[in-house]
């Protein structure tokens, strides 16, 4: 069984950063702007050394940052992240794990594990991720699938304790394929690690 004091964790700082670093990468004022001093502010003062070099750092900079977010490079990336994905073959497993990424993913998530059960995939769905476990397991019920099919843990805050946490859960009750559900750019990275920790796994982007 889980502890559930794990739940009583404070948020990792490491995970407070990332979250700060994604927030300040995706918003292109944050980064266009002091790259574009560092372009032309060493010229701006006249004993400055390395004047060419910084300026230079800066450009080169620009370059990558708007070549990492051309809408081209993001689908390049995200179909080399599913190229090593293998299909869903429609077997039945033992459960239906279903991995939370927070509140924008939510809704389509309950939705395709929702049908997954109605297609009979699985006589279980489990719910899994800090902020997520709970409300998941809410809007199934919502949906109609009933209390004994559903299970949930809410106190994983990376990709290795949702396995983890989810192991200590189904395993000892005999769990041992599972139907994973989650985002293609998240599949690669949960699958590899949800079989580290013994399930056998069939993805379900």
């Amino acid at each position: 069984m889980l502890n559930q004091a794990l739940c009583d964790r404070p948020v990792s700082q490491w995970l407070v950063l990332k979250s700060t670093l994604s927030h300040w990468l995706m918003t292109p004022i944050f980064v266009v702007l002091p790259l574009l001093i560092l372009v032309f502010l060493p010229w701006m003062i006249p004993r400055l050394r390395w004047k060419r070099f910084w300026s230079g750092l800066g450009t080169v900079l620009l370059v990558i940052y708007f070549s990492a977010t051309f809408p081209l490079t993001i689908a390049v990336a995200k179909k080399g992240l599913v190229a090593f994905i293998p299909p869903d073959p429609g077997t039945t497993v033992d459960a239906i794990v279903v991995l939370g990424r927070g509140e924008p993913f939510r809704h389509s998530r309950v939705q395709v594990a929702a049908e997954l059960w109605r297609d009979n995939r699985a006589p279980l769905i489990f719910a899994s991720g800090a902020g997520d476990g709970s409300q998941i397991v809410e809007q199934l019920e919502a949906k109609g699938i009933p209390d004994a099919a559903l299970g949930e843990e809410h106190c994983s805050q990376t990709t290795k304790e949702n396995a983890l946490f989810t192991s200590s859960v189904l395993q000892p009750r005999g769990v041992k394929q599972i139907l994973l559900v989650t985002d293609p750019p998240h599949m690669l990275r949960s699958l590899l690690t949800f079989q580290g920790m013994g399930f056998e796994v069939i993805p379900h982007t």
